[in-house]
């Protein structure tokens, strides 16, 4: 488990160069906000730093006010975290476009499963303060979980992000808790501050994610595991070769001459530039170790060799969730090619090992976070 301040300088790595972006894209989801409600209730969601719903509040409560505020709050809620989720984890500075691709994307589930957290989170809170509190930071992955697991429903993603947080809920309150002093701080420049504060501590609680969600799999015996050899696609293994190319032509001479340049301004102890400078280097340095081993223990898949009468590597698997009816389409790749929104999901993951050497028409059983479910398989595509 890493410690706050680790987060926080991840947080702060990840938007050194990128502030524009995660600024833009605050300011539009205020201004989305305050179109829909009024400006007193936007603030006190700023001041408290929680962008929810309030069942209290009688706006939510009227007709026209309340359908608005669900179908649009809601899945923007998703966007917004999950845009800094991409910023931090893929470096993605197109927050605001993000932010909406994001909501829309599976739109009807994340207005369900926000709206069913706040609805859960406000009768507990009605039996007493304490609980309220307690369940806000158990639900709190739950926008995370429903892109990372987009075969789950609602309740199953609501359910999933309170067994990640056992024994972490209070880890999560005391991140967000040493942030008090910049709330202060904030409040003091008239709220202007926000504009700068929410990005962070949302860029800081997508590290707080990531570090949870690793922490669930080992817990889980679900820990995906790097195989000795990787087998990546031609487009996937010339992309790496160029990232490679670019860390270590571009990026680690930059940061080289960054260090050297705090270096020179004397005093280190107090040198925030240098400090900086030297997280930096750490994470190009593992970031190029990294990639330079990947490639060595990888090869290209020659596709003309894939099995053509059972899924494997590359495949493009249509497929029906018994569970809920939903028919959903995914390409099977190794883990360094998995990408929710290009349709592509790890074969070491719950679907993916499933899927591997069945065909057409089998019902698989997939053992997921959330529990166990079937799926049917409708048809199947290779590569030529």
């Amino acid at each position: 488990m890493k410690q706050n301040s680790a987060y926080k300088n991840d947080a702060l790595d990840a938007l050194r160069g990128r502030w524009a972006s995660a600024l833009l894209c605050t300011i539009v989801l205020m201004l989305v906000l305050y179109i829909v409600m009024s400006p007193s209730v936007v603030g006190n969601m700023v001041l408290l730093g929680q962008f929810a719903l309030d069942f209290s509040n009688p706006l939510y409560m009227t007709g026209a006010g309340f359908v608005l505020t669900v179908f649009i709050l809601c899945p923007l809620l998703v966007g917004y975290q999950n845009s800094f989720r991409k910023l931090y984890v893929h470096g993605d500075t197109a927050c605001t476009s993000n932010l909406f691709s994001e909501a829309l994307n599976g739109y009807l589930r994340n207005v369900g499963a926000m709206f069913l957290v706040y609805l859960f989170t406000f009768l507990w809170t009605m039996l007493f303060i304490i609980p309220g509190i307690v369940k806000t930071f158990s639900y709190a992955m739950t926008p995370y979980i429903l892109k990372d697991y987009p075969e789950l429903s609602a309740n199953q993603a609501i359910n999933l992000s309170c067994r990640m947080m056992e024994g972490r809920r209070f880890d999560l309150f005391y991140l967000h808790l040493s942030f008090i002093g910049w709330w202060f701080l904030s409040i003091l420049t008239l709220g202007v501050g926000f504009f700068w504060l929410v990005p962070y501590v949302q860029t800081a609680q997508a590290a707080f994610y990531d570090d949870v969600r690793q922490d669930y799999l080992r817990r889980s015996g679900l820990q995906e595991q790097e195989p000795v050899m990787e087998y990546l696609s031609q487009e996937r293994y010339d992309e790496l070769v160029a990232e490679l190319n670019y860390m270590i032509e571009v990026e680690y001479p930059r940061i080289r001459d960054d260090l050297a340049e705090a270096r020179s301004q004397g005093d280190l102890s107090e040198n925030c530039g240098y400090r900086a400078a030297r997280r930096a280097q750490a994470k190009a340095i593992s970031r190029i170790r990294f990639l330079q081993k990947l490639l060595q223990y990888s090869r290209v898949i020659d596709t003309s060799a894939l099995p053509k009468d059972c899924i494997s590597l590359l495949s493009k698997v249509e497929f029906t969730h018994l569970g809920n009816g939903k028919r959903m389409t995914y390409t099977i790749v190794t883990h360094h090619e998995m990408n929710l929104e290009e349709g592509k999901i790890s074969c070491n993951s719950p679907i993916g090992a499933a899927l591997m050497g069945k065909k057409a028409g089998d019902i698989v059983d997939v053992k997921a976070p959330a529990g166990a479910f079937q799926i049917k398989i409708e048809s199947v595509t290779t590569p030529e």
